[in-house]
């Protein structure tokens, strides 16, 4: 009885894990509007199950921004997987161990959530936006940054 209860426990904690996050949909206006009116400096991931190099970057995200005051930084994780169901991401995300808030987005347009930031992006990813409304700062990056480059870029969003 103890060794199917602990089994079940090792099965179920990435997904007791993940109830702390939570994935759900948004659509490209919801996305411009959390952006805009982010109080705090605020990194949007965009990111898919079958890119390499997304999910290299993704851990290295979420170390730097726990090293940091986490508390006063967003980290949202947009997922491209727009075939995909809400559980199917879900369960994608328990398994990788993501701890950051994770969206579905609906219909994206990248050209209308470029355009609203005033970014060039076409349409690769990986993709890093990072925004202090405070200090007015804008970093946009369409490829995989390094851990190093991450930090650096992280540090340029918060200093005075």
């Amino acid at each position: 009885m103890k060794i199917r209860l602990l089994l079940l426990l090792v099965i179920c904690s990435p997904v007791l894990m993940f109830a702390q996050t939570g994935v759900s949909t948004i659509q490209t206006a919801e996305l411009i509007q959390m952006v805009d009116s982010s109080k705090k400096p605020i990194i949007v991931s965009f990111w898919a199950t079958w890119c390499s190099p997304c999910l290299n970057e993704i851990p290295w995200l979420e170390k730097e921004i726990s090293g940091k005051a986490h508390d006063s930084i967003v980290l949202i994780l947009i997922s491209l997987d727009t075939r995909k169901t809400v559980r199917d991401i879900e369960l994608f995300v328990a398994r990788k161990g993501f701890h950051s808030k994770v969206y579905i987005w609906q219909n994206p347009s990248i050209p209308e959530f470029a355009k609203a930031m005033n970014i060039r992006w076409t349409d690769g990813i990986p993709a890093t936006y990072l925004r202090s409304n405070e200090k007015n700062r804008r970093i946009f990056f369409n490829r995989q940054l390094t851990e190093l480059q991450i930090k650096r870029e992280l540090n340029n969003l918060l200093k005075d």
